[in-house]
């Protein structure tokens, strides 16, 4: 398993750093600039891609952690690609999975995690993420994938 995060902004940052901190692997980050992708890459010790392409081939998962009003857009670049058997979430609040569309002709898995949580800024919220509760909405699959994953971190999920 190796995740790529696609926004290094409050969200991306912080999922990326509690990732890390319980050794879950992170492939590294791609954002809007690339000096927050590098920013991010450094917070976690991980990666920094200055292309799309870069992230999606080091990576197996790929979280969408942008703003709401860009995940449809982030969707149509990565759907351009072979992501067959890779497992795609976003973190937006406003958004289900159906936003995914077209991603069973794909063969990827897709869902939509949201923390209970507002997060503060990028460098300290991830501290507090092992008391906050996830939802997890989409394909069966990927449903169970981000399930496991934040319970076994000692989140509750519904």
């Amino acid at each position: 398993m190796d995740i790529g995060i696609i926004g290094a902004g409050k969200v991306g940052c912080s999922i990326g750093k509690y990732f890390q901190e319980h050794r879950i692997p992170v492939a590294g980050y791609y954002s809007k600039t690339y000096e927050s992708a590098k920013y991010a890459a450094e917070f976690t010790r991980s990666e920094c891609f200055a292309d799309l392409t870069d992230i999606i081939l080091a990576s197996d998962t790929l979280m969408i952690a942008t703003p709401d009003d860009a995940v449809r857009e982030v969707w149509d670049c990565i759907a351009r690609y072979d992501i067959q058997h890779y497992t795609i979430c976003h973190f937006s609040g406003s958004l289900s999975s159906d936003v995914f569309q077209g991603a069973a002709k794909k063969h990827a898995s897709v869902c939509s995690v949201h923390p209970i949580y507002a997060f503060s800024d990028k460098n300290n919220s991830y501290q507090q993420l092992q008391n906050v509760y996830f939802t997890v909405e989409g394909d069966d699959e990927a449903v169970q994938y981000f399930t496991e994953l934040f319970t076994g971190m000692g989140n509750h999920v519904i």
